[in-house]
């Protein structure tokens, strides 16, 4: 502008860059956030109920025949060293001994099944939408996120099949049917992190952001040629330098802002801002794997922390020593 327009300088308005840059950038940004935080929460319910659901197969129990621990049933006489006889319509039918087992391998595998799901590449970008002739990474996509989508849904179906094993062996219906409320909760959580994984924000916002960031430096010339004149319309060094700082700082700024826009556009992407997939089902394998080591403990057996116990010797060290 200084060697080619150098008559063109002027000192312009920012409303314009506030009505078609910024206020589609932060409403980009503002939408991207709440999607966010929505699939961070279905994610937490997701573990929290995959929990719930494997105690449930795991320590439920019902009234038996001659006792209350129905769940234990073998069909060997207690007198003869078994558990119990069964009796009505559940007399041919105990409970597998190894139906806790057999769930929490289902929990697992559930768990495998939906972060690599969460992982696939997100769809929905522009060069898989118009390039669709060139490329067949849309369709790659789409048959990576169906088929971990059915993974899901067939390890859900048979957490419904456990239940009827419970139910089978003498469990209640109206425990049973608590049970499958749990699965149900599982399946609605799912559904959920499905919608935020294929579904994405308005594509045109985010054009509109890149166009407008690649564009305004431009049109807003006049503005920074304006900086670097004095008031006799002589081109100051010093000034010229700010102009060019400042340039180079707005520009950074937005180009900054909306790479945060993207990044949180998909938020199972592996990030510093995003949803630590990895890290999040692997407090769910630990949470399952905890619990389960809890079935043979009595529930009121004194629990004793790692911390207590460094604490108490300690103490008990120091004791000695001031003996």
């Amino acid at each position: 502008f200084v060697t080619y327009l150098n008559d063109l300088h002027m000192n312009l308005t920012w409303t314009a860059v506030s009505f078609s840059l910024v206020f589609p950038l932060q409403t980009a940004i503002r939408e991207a956030f709440k999607r966010r935080e929505a699939a961070l929460m279905a994610l937490a319910e997701f573990r929290a109920t995959s929990t719930n659901v494997f105690l449930a197969n795991q320590l439920w129990d019902w009234p038996g025949a001659d006792g209350w621990y129905g769940r234990f049933e073998d069909n060997v006489p207690k007198d003869q060293g078994g558990k119990g006889v069964k009796k009505g319509a559940f007399k041919d039918t105990p409970l597998n001994k190894r139906h806790a087992d057999r769930v929490l391998e289902i929990m697992l595998r559930l768990m495998d099944a939906m972060q690599e799901f969460l992982l696939v590449p997100r769809r929905g970008r522009g060069r898989q939408e118009f390039c669709i002739c060139f490329s067949p990474e849309k369709e790659q996509v789409e048959a990576a996120e169906m088929k971990g989508r059915n993974a899901v849904l067939k390890l859900l179906a048979r957490l419904h099949k456990a239940v009827e094993d419970l139910k089978a062996a003498g469990m209640p219906a109206n425990e049973a049917s608590r049970i499958n409320q749990y699965n149900m909760f599982l399946s609605k959580n799912f559904e959920k992190l499905w919608s935020f994984k294929t579904y994405r924000t308005p594509t045109t916002l985010r054009a509109v952001c890149r166009v407008n960031i690649q564009l305004m430096p431009f049109f807003f010339g006049p503005y920074y040629v304006h900086l670097a004149r004095n008031t006799e319309g002589d081109i100051i060094r010093g000034r010229l330098i700010f102009a060019c700082i400042f340039s180079c700082l707005l520009s950074t700024t937005l180009v900054a802002l909306l790479n945060v826009a993207i990044l949180l556009e998909n938020p199972f992407r592996p990030g510093m801002d995003t949803l630590r997939i990895q890290e999040e089902f692997y407090l769910c394998r630990e949470a399952l794997i905890t619990v389960a080591g809890e079935a043979e403990v009595d529930w009121h057996q004194k629990v004793e922390f790692e911390w207590e116990i460094i604490d108490n010797h300690q103490g008990c060290t120091s004791s000695e020593e001031s003996a």
